[in-house]
């Protein structure tokens, strides 16, 4: 297995309004590491959340309410990561585990692109490209990780969609 990235069409206010400001339904991304482990920002900080049994969708669940649309991706077959490299992303991930939401540039990094407003705290898209920094295959190039949005990675020419589920 390799690591898959989830991007997410949310249902909640706040959801509405990213895709008002990004043009898109992508309103959330997720991380999710070839053992199945979700690694997510969500609103009480950066968090891990392993599979049930051999379910890799049951994570999802945790932070997600029924109804919302996700969609799965793999890097593309040519750039497919390493051993070493999934191990590079899997330690980011490990490190930034528990740091705080970052309210603040959630919205900033659409309205105000110049310096991350929350140096400490993550906001969802900005991990993953982090993870992905850190694995040598960015999934967005000259985008800083905190101007980074879910619609970006979306369309991140990296990526390959390999289907969607409704929660």
């Amino acid at each position: 297995m390799t690591s898959r990235i989830i991007t997410f069409e949310g249902k909640s206010l706040v959801s509405a309004a990213i895709g008002a400001l990004t043009g898109s339904d992508q309103s959330h991304v997720a991380w999710q590491t070839p053992d199945g482990t979700l690694w997510e920002a969500v609103d009480d900080g950066f968090k891990r959340t392993p599979m049930e049994g051999s379910d890799r969708i049951s994570p999802l669940y945790r932070f997600h309410d029924r109804g919302v649309v996700v969609h799965f991706f793999e890097y593309h077959q040519w750039c497919r990561l390493s051993v070493e490299a999934e191990a590079k992303a899997l330690k980011f991930l490990q490190t930034v585990e528990n740091q705080p939401y970052g309210f603040r540039t959630l919205f900033a990094f659409m309205l105000y692109p110049g310096s991350d407003p929350q140096p400490k705290k993550l906001i969802c898209s900005e991990a993953v490209l982090g993870a992905s920094i850190e694995a040598g295959r960015p999934l967005v190039e000259r985008c800083r990780p905190w101007n980074c949005s879910p619609k970006d990675i979306f369309q991140s020419p990296l990526l390959e969609w390999k289907g969607s589920h409704r929660l």
